[in-house]
């Protein structure tokens, strides 16, 4: 089992190995940084029952929830208990302030009606 992988995983690094980035891995790497639906994507797969490991192809309304989250560091969704959402969401701020300046209030529609806020 080598040091530099993470539980013996090779497809994953251990903490503190050192990474030579290419150019286009960095642009890569920020692209993803600034936009999550671009990182999701291109990058989050699920387990499909039937067809296996597929890519995560989010609905309209998820593409919102996620650009809202993360555009607005104070968010509470509104939304029925059943829409495909987590059951829970964390999300990194991309600043950090000791008092919060605004507070987004949005209401997500499921696709079989309007969204209202």
């Amino acid at each position: 089992m080598s040091n530099n992988s993470y539980l013996g995983n090779e497809n994953l690094k251990a903490a503190g190995v050192k990474v030579n980035w290419t150019p286009e891995q960095l642009d890569e790497y920020i692209k993803c940084s600034q936009d999550p639906v671009y990182f999701i994507r291109n990058y989050i797969k699920i387990i499909n029952l039937d067809k296996g490991l597929v890519d995560f192809n989010m609905y309209p309304f998820q593409e919102e929830m996620v650009k809202k989250i993360h555009n607005n560091r104070f968010t509470i969704a509104v939304s029925i208990m059943r829409q495909l959402k987590p059951h829970s969401l964390s999300y990194q701020p991309k600043t950090f302030t000791s008092k919060p300046s605004s507070l987004t209030l949005v209401r997500f529609a499921s696709k079989y009606e309007d969204a209202s806020v």
